[in-house]
């Protein structure tokens, strides 16, 4: 874990203006975006959609104006996001890259989905999410028994042993940890900000 990146102003105004090219088609579309600020250095952009869409229909739509907006502007926007994953994806055995960037995000909350999906050696790819190959037998004997022990105390100690040997072999070098600041009137109710950077807003009501 780390400080938030410093801000680049220059990508930063990039960004931007993709962000408001992308909100003023989606307004052409009769839709209303929302643009919203991520740490220091993210934008994201909020469409509100009907319950009625299954994932499926609103994913096909999304890359569907996202490879519109790609034509439009070719040298501003990419979608290669999916040939990056593949190509960090290889086996061990056919791969050639020393080095890459991604990051993940626990959205379970809980910590075997953080540590055992990354830094077990059972989970090396293509079958798992360990694309950098990491394998220490105590750090795999660690999450083994942690997945086996039900006193949260216990399980926390196990982790965080576990963690000092993952942060001193430094399989990784962590550069961003996001620390999300949420303010609310006090009159909204049922309005949940997700740590996957997530507004839920199906039971919120201002209240009386």
């Amino acid at each position: 874990a780390g400080e938030e990146p410093e801000l680049n102003t220059v990508a930063f105004e990039k960004g931007k203006e993709v962000a408001f090219r992308l909100r003023e088609l989606l307004n052409s579309m009769s839709l209303d975006p929302i643009v919203k600020t991520s740490g220091k250095t993210g934008l994201h952009i909020y469409v509100p959609v009907l319950r009625k869409l299954d994932y499926d229909t609103v994913r096909a739509a999304a890359e569907t104006i996202g490879r519109f907006l790609l034509r439009a502007h070719p040298r501003d926007v990419t979608m290669e996001w999916a040939t990056y994953l593949q190509v960090t994806n290889r086996p061990v055995e056919q791969t050639d890259i020393e080095m890459f960037m991604l990051g993940w995000g626990t959205v379970t909350g809980d910590a075997d989905y953080g540590l055992y999906s990354l830094f077990h050696s059972s989970q090396w790819a293509p079958g798992g999410s360990s694309r950098f190959f990491y394998k220490n037998t105590q750090v795999d004997g660690l999450l083994d028994q942690a997945r086996a022990i039900t006193d949260p105390a216990r399980r926390a100690a196990t982790y965080k042993q576990a963690m000092g040997i993952i942060m001193q072999d430094a399989p990784w070098l962590f550069l961003h940890s996001e620390s999300q600041i949420t303010a609310l009137r006090r009159d909204v109710q049922g309005l949940i900000v997700h740590p996957t950077e997530r507004v839920l807003a199906y039971n919120a009501r201002v209240g009386r």
